[in-house]
This record gives C-alpha cells, sequence and structure tokens, in this order.
C-alpha cells in the first residue's frame, strides 16, 4: 500500500509541476497583456515626452465638437489609451476609480474646464499657478507627480454657433429639449435671445463655494482669465472655421498624436458628424451681411475670446512651421 500511495503522490506531483511549467509558459506580462489597448502607452518616447499621460477634450457646444470624438477614440487605441467617449454612464455618475483609469478624455457631457479638472483623478497639470482658483478650490490641482495631458478645446463663430443651435434643436425634433422654443421663434429671434457667454463659460471656474461649472453672470476679468487659461494650459485651441489648421497644431503640439497619425495616415482625418437634419436650411440662412462689430456688440465676450483663439491658433501654427513641424 505504502509503495502504490507513494505512487500515486509522485504522479500527482509529477502533473502539478507539468501543469505550472505548461501555465507559466503562457504567462503574459502586463505590459504584453495591455500592449495597444488601456494604459499601454505605445505611441510615447523614452524618456517620455510631454503630454504622454493623455489628452482632455473640453467640448464647447455646437462648435464641431462631435466630430473628435471617434477621431479621438481611433487615436487612442492605436496609442493604448483608456478612452471615454460614450454619452452614458455620465462621467459624474461614474466612480473615481472608473475616472480614474481614463487616459482620453472626448469631451462628453459637455463637461468645462474646472468641472472636468475636478472630477478627474491624477489627471491635474503639472502647476503651481493657481490665481484663478476660488478659495473652496485651491488645492484641488496636483503638481508634483500630477499626469500630464493634452487639453484640447475648439470654438466657433459666435453667430454661426447660434444658429447652428437652433437648427440642431429644431432639425431633432421633440427628443430635443429646446425643440418646442424653436416653435415660437425664427432663427433671428433666436440670435436675438442667446445670452452672451456661452463659449466663455467652459474656461471659467466656479463661483466660490460651488462645485458646478457658472452658466452665466461673466465679466472682463473672467474673460482675460480665460485667455491666459487657454495660452498656458492648453496644447491645442481650434477653430471650426479653420479645420485643417486645427489639426497641424494638434499634431505639432502632442508628440503622442504625431506619432500615431504618422504611423497611420487614415488617422488623421476628421469625419464631420452630428450634422443638422436641416443643414441645408441652416446654410440657406446665413447672412453675410453682418459685420463683425454688429456680432461683437451682440457677444462682446464670446467674440473677443474667438478673437484671441483665433490669433493663438495662428501663432502656434506659424510657431510650428519655423520649427519645420508642419508644412506652411
Amino acid at each position: 500500500m505504502g509503495g502504490r500511495h507513494a505512487a500515486l503522490a509522485l504522479t500527482l506531483c509529477t502533473a502539478l509541476v507539468f501543469l505550472f511549467l505548461l501555465d507559466d509558459a503562457n504567462v503574459v506580462s502586463v505590459d504584453d497583456a495591455t500592449a495597444g489597448t488601456d494604459q499601454k502607452l505605445t505611441c510615447t518616447t523614452n524618456p517620455k515626452s510631454q503630454y504622454d499621460d493623455g489628452l482632455a477634450f473640453i467640448h464647447v457646444a455646437k462648435a464641431g465638437g462631435t466630430s473628435y470624438r471617434s477621431f479621438f477614440q481611433s487615436l487612442a487605441k492605436e496609442c493604448g489609451y483608456h478612452a471615454y467617449i460614450d454619452e452614458f454612464p455620465l462621467w459624474k455618475e461614474m466612480s473615481d476609480n472608473e475616472r480614474g483609469v481614463v487616459s482620453v478624455y472626448g469631451g462628453v457631457n459637455h463637461l468645462g474646464y474646472f468641472d472636468l479638472l475636478s472630477s478627474w483623478p491624477g489627471y491635474h497639470h503639472r502647476t503651481t499657478k493657481k490665481w484663478w482658483l476660488p478659495h473652496s478650490m485651491s488645492g484641488m490641482r496636483g503638481d508634483n507627480g500630477a499626469k500630464s495631458v493634452a487639453y484640447f478645446t475648439q470654438l466657433r463663430h459666435p453667430l454661426e454657433r447660434a444658429r447652428s443651435d437652433y437648427y440642431y434643436a429644431k432639425g431633432l425634433g421633440p427628443i430635443h429639449h429646446l425643440f418646442e422654443e424653436t416653435q415660437k421663434m425664427n432663427v433671428s429671434q433666436w440670435i436675438a435671445n442667446t445670452e452672451d457667454g456661452g463659449q466663455l463659460s467652459y474656461f471659467v471656474p466656479p463661483a466660490d463655494g460651488d462645485k458646478e461649472q457658472r452658466r452665466c453672470c461673466f465679466d472682463r476679468a473672467d474673460l482675460e482669465n480665460a485667455k491666459q487659461l487657454l495660452t498656458n494650459d492648453f496644447a491645442g485651441v481650434g477653430l471650426v472655421e479653420e479645420p485643417t489648421m486645427t489639426l497641424d497644431v494638434l499634431q505639432c503640439q502632442v508628440p503622442w498624436i504625431n506619432k500615431a497619425i504618422g504611423r497611420n495616415s487614415v488617422l488623421g482625418k476628421l469625419q464631420h458628424l452630428n450634422v443638422s437634419p436641416l443643414q441645408a436650411e441652416s446654410a440657406a440662412s446665413h447672412d453675410t451681411s453682418v459685420d463683425d462689430a454688429a456680432v461683437a456688440k451682440k457677444f462682446p465676450l464670446d467674440w473677443e475670446l474667438y478673437v484671441f483663439a483665433r490669433e493663438l491658433l495662428q501663432k502656434r501654427h506659424n510657431d510650428c512651421v519655423k520649427r519645420g513641424l508642419i508644412e506652411a
């Protein structure tokens, strides 16, 4: 009996050793398992370049942002970043752990810069400047050890943005929460009732004691702070009216995007998505007689922010050309 038990034990040990070796032969390292998927930074360099921790897109409503969702999703997939580009679950309904693994925020839910900054664990800029933070938010933004992501946004001519807003809501019908309002007025009346500061609101910190993005009551101090924010903290500030220049500067400014498009040029094509069902009617309503002075009078803050963004985009484009990173 003792010999049979010994033989059985030896057989079991041999089988276990065999299974262990077989399993060990199929072990995949964390790096290998995540290659080309979440968190494997396949488009970064060694040592890491600026913005190698990902990207955040501040999606200003009716400023061409939906087209960027699939664009950034494709880039993220190419480089192994975990991207969040879906409407649901809502960003703020996700846990800190769920938000913390996101490396590319695609602009869904239309979060403003400070909204996103306060709800994205670990993804605060490396900076010590906090002049723009109200007392309740001081210290919110990480410095040493914080991850470095490329912040990007796109603005639009204020008049065209208001016109697009009207025809989009009208074209979607009752499923849009503003559809009923479009039935009460024409596009000219809609524009006349559109308040200034709609674009500026995405780059203004919440009021002291509040945590939500401000939606009204802006002044020139807010505008000047927003200009400084876009200059210092945003890798790219694009314009709907300048799609080619916008993409050129974004590729120039963000090394991992440049590398991804260099490997696969198809990724550099931006598809026009979320077109209004009433696009033809919208185009027909375009009033070329409205001059810049009239727009500046109706939307003084948003117009000045738009003009500033246009100048910043041109300046950065010229700089990229001088450095030989893009063609003139």
